[in-house]
């Protein structure tokens, strides 16, 4: 039975299926990628690239691949793995049903839940990490990270209008993302003249695209809407405390804003300290760099 290219395994979250797009610079094609209904427009429009949901994955069954790359750490990922027939794999798969990871993925895998060392060391390692995800990503598969970009089937729109897109947002199960100065940021900039677009839920992620896509600079958290600027090619000033900014490659139009607590890079969904990391971070600040942006953009 003849084999297809690569399998890609990557379900959520959203913003890290976007990122995980890098890799199609340097795997096999066709492509194969099993993800959530919800992440595959995300992926749409990207050509040598079959989409499955991985609510229909079970028609994948027997297929053969050359390689097999898994991303995700979990029992319902690695169990695709054990439905198909592959060469080579990277990344993690179950072994008598636990979940394990290959060598080239360890640098990765030991900051996380799954690490070797424990969960304190893993947060250590986290904590002092300077690499981009990308950079682990292509470790991963014996490639050098050179800045290749995301892979988006949407075309960037250029736009010349003062227009800022502001991600007041986070996924309720990150709310420490949320930067809480938000509203007098936005007053800030529509006193200077600026035509600010506030994000808000749609029904469709194309439709939440295009809205991302008609700004000039979009200012955001650790977010899904941070992800789709940079695959638009968009300036973007986004704002850390809970999760790490070195991980996010700037490609040269990302400005980091990152609190000075001393406790950043913590991966708490919650936290008891007041001011927390968000709080320390300064309206004036993000309003400087923000104008900043709209004015390299010229």
């Amino acid at each position: 039975m003849p084999s297809d290219s690569t399998l890609i395994i990557k379900l959520g979250a959203m913003g890290d299926v976007l990122r995980t797009t890098t890799l199609l610079h340097i795997v096999g094609t066709p492509v194969t990628w099993v993800t959530r209904r919800a992440s595959v427009p995300l992926l749409q429009n990207i050509a040598q690239l079959e989409v499955v949901p991985y609510e229909d994955a079970a028609r994948l069954a027997g297929r053969r691949f050359d390689l097999a790359v898994c991303l995700d750490d979990e029992p319902e990922a690695c169990r695709i793995l054990e439905t198909v027939h592959w060469e080579r794999h990277v990344g993690a798969r179950l072994d008598a049903g636990r979940i394990v990871y290959g060598e080239s993925a360890a640098p990765w895998y030991d900051m996380g839940l799954l690490s070797r060392f424990g969960k304190e060391h893993a947060d250590e390692l986290k904590k002092r990490n300077q690499r981009s995800y990308q950079d682990y990503l292509f470790e991963m598969l014996g490639a050098r990270f050179a800045g290749q970009e995301y892979i988006f089937g949407y075309p960037p729109r250029a736009v010349r209008e003062r227009r800022v897109g502001v991600e007041t947002r986070a996924d309720p199960r990150w709310q420490l993302k949320r930067w809480g100065r938000y509203p007098q940021f936005v007053e800030q900039l529509r006193a200077d003249g600026v035509e600010v677009v506030v994000f808000e839920q749609r029904d469709d992620v194309r439709d939440f695209i295009a809205d991302v896509n008609s700004c000039r600079v979009v200012v955001t958290g650790d977010t899904l809407t941070m992800h789709v600027a940079l695959a638009l090619r968009k300036r973007v000033v986004a704002v850390f405390g809970p999760t790490s900014a070195p991980e996010i490659f700037d490609y040269g139009r990302l400005t980091k804003v990152v609190s000075p607590i001393e406790c950043i890079c913590c991966y708490l969904r919650s936290c008891d300290k007041v001011p927390n990391c968000m709080d320390l971070i300064p309206l004036e600040q993000l309003h400087t760099v923000t104008l900043q942006a709209l004015g390299d953009e010229a």
